[in-house]
């Protein structure tokens, strides 16, 4: 159960783990408590074996670690989806003028003085 109040930044969001976790908003609360209880036993018990089967390719080092290499390999083949940093996540990252024109994100932003003011 993933409970926001901006997109969920959650782990396999659109592609593997739709149909064994439940994200709303926070204004959606009430609708998911109702959706909860409405919920068989049979199609918990479906969810949870589902889970178990998702365990070593998605959720353990390795699988996690062959994901991270599909994606960057071949995006197509891996569960992982890019999305957008939740705007009440937290962080501020500056954005850098590039000579190419556009802008640019720090590959690599590092915390500076405990201010919580990313640097390169």
């Amino acid at each position: 159960v993933y409970i926001g109040k901006d997109i969920p930044w959650i782990p396999y969001a659109t592609t593997v783990i739709p149909n064994v976790s439940f994200s709303v908003s926070i204004e959606e609360f009430d609708t998911l408590v109702k959706q909860l209880e409405e919920i068989s036993d049979a199609q918990i018990e479906r969810m949870e074996q589902e889970i178990v089967g998702l365990r070593q390719d998605f959720f353990t080092y390795d699988g996690v670690i062959t994901q991270i290499e599909r994606f960057l390999s071949n995006p197509r083949a891996s569960a992982l989806v890019c999305q957008p940093l939740p705007k009440h996540s937290g962080v501020n990252i500056p954005k850098h003028f590039s000579r190419r024109g556009g802008y640019r994100v720090p590959m690599i932003p590092t915390v500076s003085n405990n201010t919580g003011e990313l640097t390169q």
